[in-house]
């Protein structure tokens, strides 16, 4: 019989309040990450070009800050409190979960030994974003195993890498693309269990992905690494380019919008995959209605949209790069 996990999110958000908003802040700043797409794609159904082609505007929206760069020369000195507010939290995500597995010695040993315990007659009771992945289950604990000698000396080196060094160990040299990866994937997943994150397959890949970029730390081979992007596809409605006003109801060739998307996006020809939300606007005089499609639930050719359609909440879809 399966056991379910009963540590509570509020008790993980509180203790890791301080470090996911400092955190948060550091790696939009320095690393330019972000979980949100800043370009559209929009399309305005019946605007042709002369040769008959659709129209199509791809828009990216920039928050341009002149002082951008005085910043991330300040906040690189910081990788290394980086580092260690990193791991901080990942620390505390096990010792919630040990609390949760009646677990409560907290020196560093003997948290490892009794995860290997647990883990080794399969009697570890986990939340479900671990549950449903058990690659990054075990990518998340051995990564806090591989990075635990090192948390107390860092040295910042000029480059933008971490020395990372520790008596009786080599010393460790932490690229700042691997630890843009670790804080990455430490925030998305902390976010995801004290719920302030709905997981999404957009999400899902970009945590995966930055755990595979630390496979030399954690020895998980199975993790995909690959090219993820997230656009957004906006299809305007003109009245004209109605089926029917009562009822609202709109026909989309949806098999040509995939095409374009395909071609405007990939203009670097990935191998990866392109994840998406799909905004509907239609216009009517002075009204606007709109949909939000989960169209990977959508079948390939003509799609009909009816008012009333359930289809109202956002769901990110994609498209596979190959």
């Amino acid at each position: 019989m399966m056991r379910l996990f009963l540590g509570k999110s509020a008790d993980l958000a509180d203790a890791l309040a301080y470090e996911m908003n400092a955190l948060d802040y550091l790696r939009r700043s320095l690393f330019d990450q972000s979980e949100n797409s800043n370009e559209c794609l929009t399309v305005t159904l019946g605007d042709l070009a002369e040769n008959g082609i659709q129209k199509k505007h791809l828009a990216l929206s920039s928050h341009e800050n002149v002082c951008a760069g005085a910043v991330k020369v300040a906040l690189s000195q910081l990788r290394p409190l980086a580092f260690s507010a990193t791991f901080k939290m990942q620390d505390m995500i096990v010792e919630w979960i040990l609390r949760a597995n009646n677990y409560t010695e907290w020196r560093f040993k003997g948290k490892l030994r009794k995860y290997d315990q647990l883990s080794a007659t399969n009697a570890l009771v986990e939340p479900e974003f671990f549950g449903q992945r058990p690659l990054v289950s075990k990518a998340f604990w051995e990564i806090f195993r591989f990075f635990e000698p090192y948390r107390g000396t860092v040295t910042h080196a000029g480059d933008g890498t971490l020395q990372i060094s520790k008596p009786g160990f080599s010393t460790l040299n932490l690229s700042s693309e691997e630890l843009a990866a670790y804080i990455q994937a430490l925030c998305i997943i902390s976010k995801t269990l004290v719920g302030d994150m709905v997981l999404n397959p957009h999400l899902d890949a970009l945590a995966e992905n930055a755990l595979a970029r630390l496979a030399g730390y954690h020895g998980v081979a199975c993790l995909r690494s690959r090219y993820v992007r997230q656009s957004k596809l906006k299809i305007i409605v003109p009245p004209l380019q109605l089926v029917s006003e009562k009822p609202l109801c709109v026909n989309l060739d949806w098999d040509r919008l995939r095409i374009m998307m395909r071609e405007t996006l990939l203009m670097g020809a990935h191998d990866g995959e392109i994840f998406f939300p799909v905004t509907v606007e239609v216009q009517r005089n002075e009204a606007i209605s709109s949909w939000q499609l989960p169209l990977e639930a959508v079948p390939v050719g003509q799609l009909a949209l009816t008012e009333g359609d359930p289809r109202f909440d956002p769901y990110l879809t994609h498209l596979t790069l190959t």
